[in-house]
């Protein structure tokens, strides 16, 4: 999973890095590293010299990012119902962890002991797994979340006092036909994820990840609408959560190009949803055997 995004990106913006060729372009320059370059500031009328525009605590780039109004305070400053939920902490999305990967190893390597590298031929070993491990903790602590499988609290669905087999059956029903329609309704999605993901590192172009974020955040939303009985509660949680870390596994994965590190690390934890996924359809498979009756068409 996600071998076609690794070690040739990651090789590449370190190899630009330690080389000094950064691209200057004029439409990636931003004066105040808030995540939205200053030509994109003007288009949204943000302070391309404030990194936090409307003072809410969120930069710039990670409001637009994550689909809220840099203009507007936190918490009710949603650009549209397609914002990611719950919102990613401040900072989380700002830092680029290639480029902090990248300082961390040149310090390790200059700070390194002289019996830390090995000469074979013309390549240069480091001895120590250590040392790249280090290397890779003092990164990722530059970014306070790095996990982009959040989880959902009580609080943030409609619970049901009525657990009743009807209820259920109902529920269950509901929630079966959000997913059946929006999986015939993928308007064009022709591969799974991965496989979009893994064209687009090529092609560079994104518009079939762009479908399947859509397609994930539509049915959380729809999903999360809906009046869970008490007995599916955590089960409902799961599915919400799985929903949208795909979506933002999948939107993260667009910056393989900006910084391949965060997009590598989003991409791995989409393992985990494979797994949760298959224990989850298990457990429901299970709570539906313990009702008096089964959901018809039920496999």
């Amino acid at each position: 999973m996600g071998s076609k995004i690794g070690s040739a990106d990651i090789s590449s913006q370190l190899t630009s890095f330690f080389t000094g060729n950064k691209n200057q372009d004029p439409k990636t320059i931003d004066s105040d590293n808030d995540g939205l370059p200053d030509q994109l500031e003007a288009i949204y009328g943000t302070d391309p010299h404030n990194p936090d525009t409307d003072n809410d605590g969120y930069l710039d780039g990670e409001e637009v990012m994550s689909g809220y109004d840099p203009l507007k305070p936190a918490p009710d400053d949603k650009i549209s119902d397609k914002a990611i939920v719950p919102r990613p902490k401040p900072g989380s999305l700002s830092v680029n962890l290639t480029d902090e990967l990248a300082k961390a190893l040149s310090e390790t390597i200059k700070n390194a002991p002289p019996d830390a590298f090995s000469v074979n031929g013309n390549n240069v070993d480091l001895q120590s797994n250590d040392l790249i491990d280090n290397a890779m903790a003092t990164a990722l602590s530059k970014s306070p979340q790095l996990n982009f499988i959040p989880i959902i609290q009580d609080k943030d669905i409609k619970i049901s006092d009525d657990t009743s087999p009807p209820a259920i059956v109902d529920y269950f029903a509901k929630m079966s036909q959000i997913i059946i329609n929006n999986i015939s309704a993928q308007n064009g999605i022709d591969k799974n994820c991965i496989e979009n993901v893994n064209d687009a590192s090529t092609t560079k172009d994104f518009s079939q990840v762009d479908l399947c974020v859509k397609y994930y955040i539509k049915s959380f939303e729809e999903i999360k609408n809906l009046s869970v009985p008490a007995t599916w509660k955590e089960l409902h949680k799961k599915n919400l959560s799985l929903l949208i870390g795909s979506a933002n596994i999948f939107q993260t994965s667009k910056l393989m190009d900006d910084d391949p590190f965060r997009a590598l690390i989003a991409i791995q934890q989409y393992q985990q949803i494979i797994t949760d996924s298959k224990q989850m359809a298990d457990d429901m498979d299970n709570l539906l055997k313990q009702l008096p009756s089964a959901p018809e068409g039920k496999k």
